[in-house]
This record gives C-alpha cells, sequence and structure tokens, in this order.
C-alpha cells in the first residue's frame, strides 16, 4: 500500500462486483490531486466506498460519455484477464487534455475480484510526438524533391542509400546503385581521386571533405561535380559515409574564376540539428537532448546546471528581451540570437520557444535552439560579395567613360590633322606660286624701280610664310609640351610679346596702353603658353585696325590675385560679326575676307588657355572692336602676397 500511496501517477482500486458494477476501494494521492482540476473541494470519504457510476457522474460530474467508454475498458481487461490501455480526453478550462489510463485485473481463485485503474497527462508527450513525425515527413520530403544526388556509403565504399534526384542528375534507378561499389560511376580518370578522398573521409570520423571531380551518366557522358563526403560512420542512425553531390558542368565550362574561400560544412540533414530543452526561468534546465549539450559543449544535464542559464547569452539585454516576450506572448518563434560555448566562444542561433504551467503554478519554457552561424557568415560574405560588386561595375562604368573621351580626343586630333596636312600643303604652296611668278617675272624686267616692287612682294610672301611655320610650330608646341610652372612677371611679358610684332605692318598706328595690378603677388603659370596667348591676340589688333578711325587702340589690363589672373585685351578694330564669334575658335578659321592668317591664331589661344585650366570669352561689335576676356589660375606653390 506504501508504493501505491506515493505513485507519481493518479491511481484507485476498484472492487469489482458482478458484470458492471465497480466499487472505489482506495485511491492514492495522486489521484486525488488531479482531481482538485475538476473540483478542489472532493475529498476522499466522496469516493471510497461509492460506486464508479455514482462518483463519476454526480462528484466528479463527467459527462456519461467518460463512464461508457471507461466500461468498455474494464470489461475487456476483465475478458482478457489483461492490462487494457486506453486514452482518454478531458476538458478543463476550455482546454483539451489527454491522459493514458489502463485498467489491470486482480484475480482470485480464476476470478476477478479487483481492478486497478492507472492513468496520467501525456498531453505534451503527444504533441511531442506528432512534432516529430511531422518534422520527419518534411524531411522525407526535403530528400526526395532535393536538386542535390545523396548516397550513402558503407565503410568499405558500398552503396547502401540513393536519393530519387540521383536518377535525374545521372540517369540511374536506384536498384542500379544499391549493392555495388561507389567506383562504377565515377570518371575513370577521377577513379584515383575520388578514393583516395573517400579513404580520407574514413579516417576522420566526423569530418566534412568539398572536392571536384567527374561522374558518369548512365548514358556514358559525364558532368562535373561538386562532391561532399560527410563521415558519419559513429553515428548508430545513419552508421555510413553521406556523399551530397550536385552538377557544376555550366560553372566549370563557363571558366568561373571566382572560387570561395570557404565552404559551409553540410551533413546529411538538409535542417541543422535541434537543441531542445526544458528549463525553469533563471533557475536551471530540467531536459536538455544531446544536440543541446553539444551544440553549447557540455557533458551532461548536471555539467549543464553548473552554470546560470543567463551565461548562455552573449548579449543580456538580448536575454531580457527573449524573457519579456515569452512571459507577455507566452511564445516566441525564431529569435535570432549570439550564445556562449563552455568554452567561451560564440554562436548565433534561432531560437523558438513556449512558456507553460503546470498544475503546481510552476512555470516552464519549453524550446528549441538552431545553429545558424554558417548562414549568418553567408550572409555577410554575400553583402561583401556585393558590395565588391558594385564598386568593379563603378570602376569598368569609369574605365568605358575615360575610354570613349580618349577616343574621341584622339578622332578630334585625327581631324586636327587632316585639316593641318591640307591647309599647311595649301597655304605653303600659294606663297611659293606667288613668288616663283615674281621671280620670272623680275628676270624679264628691265626698270630697276619695277624690281624694287617685285622684291617687296616677294618679301611680303615670305612674311606671311614666316607666320604660317611660326603658327604651326606653336600649334605643335603647345599641343604636345607638358605644361611648365615659373614665376611670371606680366608687366614684362605683355611688353616683350608687343616688340615681337613690332615688324608687322600697322604696328607703329595702334596705340597700346598697358595696366597690370596686383604686381606684388607672385604668379606662378606657364610663361611660353601665356606669351602665346598674348602675341596672337595682340597680333590681330595690328592685322586688324580699322582705317577709318585713323589711329588704331590696344588696351591691356592685367589684375593680379592669389587665386589667378584676369586679363582684359581690348582694341578699336573692325570687330567680328555675330554669326562667326562662335567660329573664332576653330581650326583654320577666318573671320573676315581681309586676313590673311594662316587661321591657326585663335585656335592655339584657344587650345593654351584650356591647357592651363583657364577660360576664355569675348564681346564685340562689327565695326566697334573686340574685347577678350582671360582667366588664368595661379599655380604659385605658396598663394601669398610678396609684400
Amino acid at each position: 500500500m506504501v508504493l501505491f500511496d506515493h505513485h507519481p501517477h493518479p491511481q484507485c482500486l476498484l472492487e469489482v462486483i458482478g458484470k458492471d458494477k465497480y466499487v472505489f476501494k482506495a485511491v492514492n494521492k495522486a489521484y486525488l490531486k488531479s482531481l482538485a482540476v475538476v473540483d478542489p473541494t472532493i475529498t476522499e470519504d466522496q469516493l471510497v466506498d461509492k460506486e464508479l457510476e455514482e462518483v463519476v457522474l454526480q462528484v466528479m460530474k463527467f459527462p456519461r460519455k467518460i463512464y461508457d467508454n471507461s466500461l468498455i475498458h474494464y470489461r475487456k481487461a476483465i475478458d482478457e484477464e489483461d492490462t487494457c490501455q486506453f486514452r482518454e480526453k478531458f476538458y478543463f478550462d476550455a482546454t483539451e487534455y489527454t491522459y493514458i489510463s489502463s485498467g489491470t485485473p486482480v484475480l482470485d481463485q480464476g476470478k476477478c475480484r479487483w481492478l486497478i485503474y492507472h492513468t496520467y497527462d501525456a498531453t505534451e508527450r503527444i504533441k511531442e510526438e506528432n512534432a516529430l513525425l511531422e518534422s520527419e515527413k518534411k524531411f522525407r520530403a526535403l530528400i526526395e524533391n532535393a536538386s542535390e544526388g545523396i548516397i550513402l556509403y558503407s565503410k568499405y565504399g558500398i552503396i547502401r542509400y540513393v536519393s530519387p534526384s540521383v536518377k535525374k542528375l545521372g540517369g540511374y534507378e536506384a536498384h542500379d546503385l544499391i549493392g555495388n561499389g561507389g567506383m562504377g560511376f565515377i570518371y575513370p580518370d577521377d577513379q584515383a581521386k575520388t578514393l583516395q578522398k573517400f579513404q580520407e573521409s574514413v579516417d576522420n570520423p566526423g569530418a566534412t571533405i568539398v572536392f571536384y571531380h567527374r561522374i558518369m551518366r548512365k548514358d556514358k557522358s559525364f558532368f562535373w561535380s561538386e562532391s561532399t563526403l560527410t563521415n558519419l560512420l559513429h553515428e548508430p542512425e545513419v552508421n555510413g559515409i553521406i556523399s551530397n553531390f550536385r552538377d557544376i558542368t555550366e560553372k566549370k565550362e563557363a571558366g568561373d574564376k571566382i572560387r570561395r574561400n570557404e565552404r559551409i560544412i553540410s551533413s546529411i540533414n538538409q535542417n541543422i540539428e535541434l537543441g531542445i530543452y526544458r528549463s525553469i526561468p533563471d533557475q536551471s534546465f530540467e531536459y536538455v537532448n544531446n544536440a543541446f549539450l553539444r551544440m553549447f559543449g557540455f557533458d551532461s544535464l548536471e555539467d549543464l546546471n553548473k552554470v546560470e542559464p543567463s551565461s548562455l547569452y552573449k548579449d543580456q539585454g538580448k536575454r531580457n528581451e527573449v524573457k519579456f516576450l515569452l512571459d507577455r506572448n507566452r511564445y516566441i518563434s525564431n529569435e535570432e540570437a549570439q550564445f556562449v560555448r563552455k568554452n567561451g566562444e560564440t554562436f548565433w542561433g534561432m531560437l523558438s520557444s513556449t512558456a507553460t504551467t503546470d498544475e503546481n503554478g510552476q512555470v516552464f519554457f519549453d524550446g528549441a535552439v538552431r545553429d545558424i552561424t554558417y548562414q549568418k557568415l553567408a550572409e555577410e560574405k554575400m553583402k561583401l560579395l556585393n558590395e565588391e560588386l558594385v564598386l568593379q561595375n563603378y570602376k569598368l562604368e569609369k574605365s568605358e567613360i575615360e575610354l570613349k573621351e580618349a577616343l574621341k580626343e584622339l578622332s578630334n586630333r585625327n581631324f586636327e590633322l587632316d585639316q593641318l596636312v591640307y591647309r599647311t600643303s595649301h597655304d605653303l604652296k600659294s606663297p611659293l606660286d606667288s613668288i616663283l611668278g615674281l621671280v620670272n617675272i623680275a628676270k624679264m624686267e628691265n626698270n630697276h624701280e619695277n624690281t624694287i616692287d617685285y622684291f617687296s612682294r616677294i618679301e611680303k610672301q615670305i612674311i606671311k610664310l614666316n607666320d604660317f611655320i611660326h603658327s604651326t610650330i606653336t600649334y605643335a608646341k603647345s599641343s604636345r609640351m607638358e605644361v611648365e610652372n615659373e614665376a611670371i612677371d606680366f608687366n614684362a611679358l605683355v611688353k616683350d610679346s608687343l616688340k615681337d610684332l613690332k615688324y608687322l605692318e600697322n604696328f607703329d598706328k595702334v596705340k597700346t596702353r598697358i595696366k597690370v595690378s596686383g604686381k606684388k603677388i607672385s604668379f606662378h603659370g606657364d610663361k611660353m603658353r601665356t606669351k602665346t596667348i598674348l602675341s596672337n591676340i595682340f597680333s590681330n589688333a595690328y592685322k586688324y585696325m580699322d582705317p577709318r578711325k585713323g589711329e588704331g587702340r590696344l588696351e591691356v589690363m592685367v589684375d593680379i590675385s592669389m587665386d589667378g589672373a584676369e586679363i582684359r585685351i581690348s582694341d578699336n578694330g573692325i570687330g567680328i560679326s555675330k554669326e562667326n564669334q562662335e567660329k573664332i575658335f576653330n581650326m583654320f578659321f577666318r573671320a573676315t575676307e581681309i586676313s590673311e592668317g594662316s587661321g591657326l591664331g585663335m585656335y592655339i589661344v584657344k587650345q593654351s588657355v584650356e591647357k592651363l585650366d583657364g577660360t576664355i570669352s569675348l564681346e564685340s561689335k562689327e565695326g566697334d572692336g573686340t574685347t577678350i576676356f582671360i582667366y588664368l589660375p595661379n599655380q604659385a606653390p605658396e598663394k601669398r602676397s610678396d609684400g
């Protein structure tokens, strides 16, 4: 009776009277405790020596259906003289509970005199069993529909299992391979390497080996495979070498140079093993499975309970958040957190848990943890690869733009070169023909005065040739010479440029005014190009002087600052028509019919200004004159006033 009374599960002893009459003779403490859910006022006196029907229907107030169901199983136990186990469903507070009950007959001289009723709450166990069955269904569906081939080898390389996807990859039925050696469908040249990898896997329990080789299809063609061998010989449920392989032929043939530096270790189980636990919040663990222990690095439940449960979280803030959600919502699903192993290592896990309360009011957290460390690493690597791809695309686009600009520049230079060759031959030939003609006439002329006139004309043609050659040389230098950086005295440079032009026809007829501001400021730039700019603009003031105005005017204003030099050059010459102002900087363009120049002058000016990172513009009115505005940046090492 001591064992009966202290049994952890509810039990009662029924006296069997006749066929369908049962009388309570004894109940244990667990039985009375279980009735507290129905009615906490029920006492032992209300049960003992009372008929089962009276107790069930009147004291416990259960539906007759429950009573009638119990009688069926009691009769079966009595008739078969053996324990009859059955399930009973009860509803407390609108919640369904499942109990596993049994009736065990006690015989006296071959006749059943008593019946021992035994029951226990199996609600959570049945839920776990159903969840396990569902998980197994999902796993089976995953294996059957996997795109990768899966083969299970024995220790000696004999095939024991073939996944359905192997037929799609290689054309083999399961019966073609099971029971045969694994080398039969490996490409002959790769068999030695494959055998070596297999032996390496056998020698390293638990290790995962990734390698590349060719697999023969049933039709004798082959494909390149990325294969993974995982030694699970030490796992009783598997006891074999798992091979996962997939077709990477397209990747191989495309010559994809990108290779992952690391590969995520995988095993036969396509779902990472779950660590299941039951814990009393902030106290201890009541139950953990082996996967949970392995995941956190502990040897046993006792070893695990030596540490505070909260210490398994890296971030205590996250741990408090999880506890808060469980207290409020009673469950959490797929919550990511960082956990800490016994040896101090951290890993990412995905946590799902439910808060339950037993009949004593004790709260339990029942849950599962899945290690998602490799998934997080893969996401991070993918993020880095995407960032690198964006950067490479940007660099490629930039290179394409630079190439287009270079091609455009080359095309422009080729066009200019064609123009230069054509105009050079034309502009050299015309003066030479004139000189030759004048020389022939002079030979036949006896009049000395006429001969002098011919020499004067020849001199003009030679000057024209000299101007053209000078312009061509200047253009070549401006196009190819590197930009120099030296101190420039604008007052001296302007005067020097004017001095070089004194041979021009109208030089003495043009009055020049020079004003340079900021002389004390150090200005640095390319002196040769700056002089070229000034000389070409000054020469136009003489060449295109308006004879109707009597006296020509040339004003040169230079304002120097630490940032740059603003240059304004004005004349009162014949001016430029509005339609020609946009063309004035084009190669070989002559704005007026009276021009005898090369047409290179203003083109060279524009090219030189741009070479110095400056700007140029003009204002002109036909008959009134022209003003040209130039800005050249100051390239002084230290932009400061010397005085």
